[in-house]
Formats: structure tokens, sequence, C-alpha cells
């Protein structure tokens, strides 16, 4: 635990924020930037959220939902962010999913909290419509989307196709 009264603090600005959020129920909440697509806590800090839109915008908060901070993550203009995951063992380790209109999409993945954002090389940019880490071994990561299932065994860095969707699917 934090030194001196910091936790003490902390827990009475995450309650803060709970009335806050409950006294707002049925108004809008949240960051501008379109329909919200994809919201996710990190599993060590429940005042740490991050969110996806449907204009491709991705937000973090870490005051519970108080505040947001808008991220760059340099997505296509017609990008729709649908999935976010965070790594179970690092909240500053978080995987976006997304597609774009044209049937294209891809994954990017930003470890230090959604400041900033690399690209990861699932082959054949598809679109991607679900993503999961593995919580017993978060080197394993599946997405899915139009055209197939691929896994990553190394955090992102390769993928291996696992299966075949559509007409064609054997």
């Amino acid at each position: 635990p934090p030194a001196g009264g910091q936790q003490s603090a902390d827990l009475r600005n995450l309650d803060y924020a709970r009335e806050v959020l409950a006294s707002k129920v049925g108004q809008s909440l949240g960051p501008p930037g379109g329909e919200v697509r994809s919201l996710v806590m990190a599993p060590g800090d429940e005042s740490r959220l991050y969110l996806g839109t449907l204009d491709g915008h991705v937000y973090y908060s870490v005051d519970g939902a108080f505040s947001w901070t808008l991220s760059y993550p340099d997505l296509p203009p017609d990008a729709v962010v649908d999935n976010l995951a965070v790594h179970p063992e690092s909240d500053d380790t978080v995987f976006a999913a997304y597609y774009q209109g044209n049937g294209s999409g891809g994954l990017l993945r930003s470890d230090d909290g959604a400041k900033t954002w690399r690209r990861l090389p699932v082959p054949g940019a598809p679109s991607l419509r679900a993503m999961s880490i593995s919580p017993s071994d978060p080197d394993v990561v599946y997405v899915g989307g139009l055209g197939g299932i691929w896994r990553s065994n190394d955090g992102g860095a390769s993928w291996d196709r696992v299966e075949t969707l559509g007409p064609n699917a054997e």
C-alpha cells in the first residue's frame, strides 16, 4: 500500500467518482467521440478504464470514469474500435482491435497505458471483431473477424491462422 494516507485518499476519490456517476443515471457520460463500442477495466486497478468508439477514438481514465484523456492510436478515418483488452498482469498493456468499412482492419498494442501505440502484424489486415487474452498465459492472444481466427503465442509479435470461417471453410 502507498505510504501515509494515500490509500485512504484514493478510496475516497473512487467513492466520490462512484457517487457522481450514480447521480447521472440516464444522462450522457464520458468523452465525446461517438458511440462507445468497447469499454474495459484494468484488472489490477478498478479506477483505470479504456474505451473505444465508433469513430475510431480511444480514451483512458485513471479516476474511475470521472475524467477521460484522448489517446492517439493513428487509426484510419473510418476505423471502428470495437474491441479492447487489457493484459491480465499489466494494466498499462492494452490491445485495440478495429475494422473499417472496406473489410480491412487491424490490431494495435500499447505498453504505456494508451499513450503510444504500435501496429501488430496480423496477416492480411483482417477486419477484427473479437479478441481475447489468455488469463493463464498472457502471451497467448486470439483475434477473430472476417476471414478467420488468428492466434499469437508471443503477445502479438507473430500470428498463425487457426480457423477459417465462411462458405469455403474446411
